[in-house]
């Protein structure tokens, strides 16, 4: 495949070349629970977005966080619309376009400090606050659902 010679932005008054040999498609699969998550297993990350005001800072990447939590933490897509709706106030295409499609991001994304959507980082909206539990988890998600690594379960967490 022939490559095409791309130039970014200028830095510091030079060019950068890139050449792109190939763009792959991969498909990856995405873990949806069967039972949705109750409510008061969720992390304190979701519950601190479930309780942000919906036209505030940060509304479009806490609303992409929230449909695909709500995917992949088993709330059929009726039940996820209705909460989704009641905590944000941005376009019904962000929770199509997250919402059962991709994955929720993990702690070390949700951590970073993000200029905006659709990076996931929220450090900047002051939302992460670690309970006891979370150093157990690697994400939302396996944190509502209890998914363990098989290295913590055979060192006896949460059992």
């Amino acid at each position: 495949m022939p490559w095409k010679k791309y130039i970014l932005p200028k830095k510091e008054g030079e060019e950068s070349p890139i050449s792109v040999k190939s763009i792959e498609r991969q498909e990856e699969m995405l873990w949806i629970s069967h039972e949705p998550a109750e409510p008061m297993s969720f992390p304190p990350c979701i519950k601190g977005i479930l309780s942000l005001t919906p036209e505030g800072r940060g509304r479009h990447r806490t609303a992409a966080i929230l449909a695909s939590f709500l995917g992949q933490a088993g709330y059929g897509r009726e039940e996820a619309r209705r909460i989704w709706s009641g905590a944000t106030d941005t376009e019904e295409r962000i929770f199509e376009e997250w919402f059962s499609r991709m994955h929720c991001p993990k702690c070390r994304a949700l951590r970073r400090n993000a200029s905006g959507y659709p990076d996931p980082g929220i450090a900047d909206l002051d939302l992460c606050h670690p309970d006891e539990l979370c150093p157990s988890f690697e994400g939302p998600v396996e944190y509502a659902c209890r998914l363990m690594s098989e290295e913590d379960r055979n060192r006896g967490y949460l059992t």
